[in-house]
């Protein structure tokens, strides 16, 4: 767990010769020093990601929260080092078990939902939901789009935060609540095989497109090396190769002293490699993820060039 800067009071700042005037330049020069009202990062402050900013303002609020608050959501998710889609909020998530009169503040958006013991654990010394709970509640949540809690829920089962079994206890002990079905589509529809978000919204726009499911990190073989490329996705009797290429992927397979030209190149030997086994490749980046009609004339092609002249997609497997 990576430490956390940190933070101090304003008593403390005006203490150590700060006025009230010099905090309000600093929070003009950059208003990411101030946490909440009252408390700042320890100066020199850190330049911190907005992920980061986040849990550091949810640890600090997770710290004051009263009558059974518990730090859930995408707050959670955060904490827990999931993946997110897009900047997190401002405000920090907060369930309470009975919220009405509660109203959002500049620091806290509160959700109302009865938390089980058993879906409560400590990080960093505030109360959070489990990551099996959190999974759960975003994929319930309206206020996040089904693929992106899908990503969450892959990512969980991927880095063993959580289990199959842990999501299917969570959704029958909540079973009724607001949502439920909703959250059942995504839990049933998530992989421990997606090795990342990428991956997870492809997986979603193929599913949500009908089309045939693939088996995920599949190892290819040739004559001359069995096991030579470990692919995204391979629709088999289609004998088509999907291939997701995010940034971060293509960076973290970036070979010691390799140049992007050299990698570029190998990868189109080892495509090349693939194609000579008799099967068809079709490469998606984060633009084609928006545009569900190109994919699915663009697999559709492939998977006539393979044979399957007839083919036609089906219903939707995971719900857009």
């Amino acid at each position: 767990m990576l430490p956390l800067p940190d933070s101090v009071s304003r008593s403390s700042l005006l203490a150590c010769g700060y006025s009230d005037a010099s905090l309000r330049r600093l929070r003009q020069s950059d208003p990411s020093v101030r946490l909440r009202r009252g408390r700042y990062l320890a100066p020199p402050a850190p330049t911190l990601t907005p992920e980061l900013r986040h849990v550091v303002r949810a640890v600090e609020i997770g710290q004051s929260l009263r009558s059974g608050g518990v730090i859930s959501h995408t707050s959670a998710a955060l904490l827990h080092g999931l993946p997110m889609i897009g900047a997190p909020p401002e405000r920090i998530d907060v369930t309470w078990p009975g919220s009405p009169g509660r109203r959002p503040t500049h620091n806290v958006r509160p959700r109302r939902a009865q938390v089980h013991d058993d879906e409560i654990t400590s990080i960093r010394g505030v109360h959070v939901t489990s990551v099996a709970r959190t999974v759960y509640d975003l994929a319930r949540s309206r206020d996040v789009r089904r693929r992106d809690a899908l990503g969450v829920a892959d990512a969980a089962l991927h880095e063993n935060l959580c289990t199959l079994d842990d999501l299917t206890q969570t959704l029958r002990a909540n079973a009724g609540r607001p949502g439920c079905g909703r959250a059942r589509n995504i839990i049933s529809f998530a992989d421990p095989r997606a090795e990342s978000i990428g991956e997870s919204l492809t997986r979603a726009l193929f599913g949500s497109i009908g089309m045939p499911e693939p088996e995920l990190q599949v190892e290819v073989d040739d004559a001359r090396e069995p096991g030579f490329a470990r692919v995204d996705f391979l629709f088999f009797e289609q004998d088509t190769v999907a291939e997701f290429d995010g940034k971060v992927k293509f960076e973290r397979y970036l070979r010691p002293g390799e140049t992007p030209a050299q990698a570029a190149y190998r990868e189109k030997v080892r495509e090349d490699r693939i194609r000579d086994c008799g099967l068809q490749v079709v490469r998606f980046v984060w633009r084609d993820l928006a545009d569900p009609v190109a994919t699915t004339r663009r697999l559709t092609e492939a998977f006539v060039r393979s044979g399957c002249a007839h083919w036609q997609p089906g219903p939707p497997r995971f719900l857009p």
